[in-house]
């Protein structure tokens, strides 16, 4: 079987034409980037025989995983995927969709995140940037629980504070202060 053949203009390999969702990102690219599906890979002779793809990958990529170690939890049947980094992983919306898409499609159904990787902005509730992210959040029906130290926070804010309290009550967006906390109120 003769397959046409494109070059990636990510990561410059070469990839079968009718593999991937994007003319011009190879399927694992396009999963990177913009969480379409990814090809199961079988790798022979360098080269995976599904989609052609070589296993190269460009730098902005490399760079982009270094960012971020993903510490998995399991309770019963639940992914829970624990986000460990000294970046701020999440600075506006847009950072927030591809984060929980790239998650989502990995099959998590729970994200931990730890609030130094959050904008201190996300914290202002008057520019409405916490609403916009929160709401991502649940329209993909994943929990989201925010692991820190809020008590400087909620000083500061009176409307902080409600709004944290009543996160609280709920099961889809959780203030906590430990992993342990964490990992219990997920348990639940």
């Amino acid at each position: 079987m003769n397959q046409e053949k494109n070059i990636c203009v990510e990561c410059e390999s070469e990839y079968y034409k009718d593999s991937s969702k994007m003319a011009c990102l190879c399927p694992d690219c396009a999963y990177q980037l913009y969480q379409y599906p990814n090809c199961l890979h079988k790798f022979e002779n360098g080269n995976c025989i599904k989609c052609g793809w070589n296993g190269q990958t460009s730098e902005y990529l490399k760079n982009r995983t270094k960012e971020m170690e993903i510490k998995t939890h399991k309770i019963n049947t639940t992914q829970i995927a624990e986000l460990i980094s000294d970046a701020i992983l999440i600075k506006n919306e847009e950072d927030s969709l591809d984060l929980l898409g790239n998650l989502y499609y990995q099959g998590f159904d729970k994200i931990i995140l730890y609030q130094k990787n959050i904008t201190p902005a996300f914290f202002d509730l008057k520019n409405k940037m916490a609403g916009e992210i929160l709401q991502k959040f649940a329209n993909y029906r994943m929990s989201l629980l925010i692991i820190g130290d809020f008590s400087e926070l909620i000083q500061q804010s009176k409307s902080l504070k409600d709004f944290i309290y009543e996160s609280n009550k709920g099961k889809q967006v959780n203030f906590v202060s430990s992993i342990e906390e964490a990992i219990e109120k997920l348990a639940k």
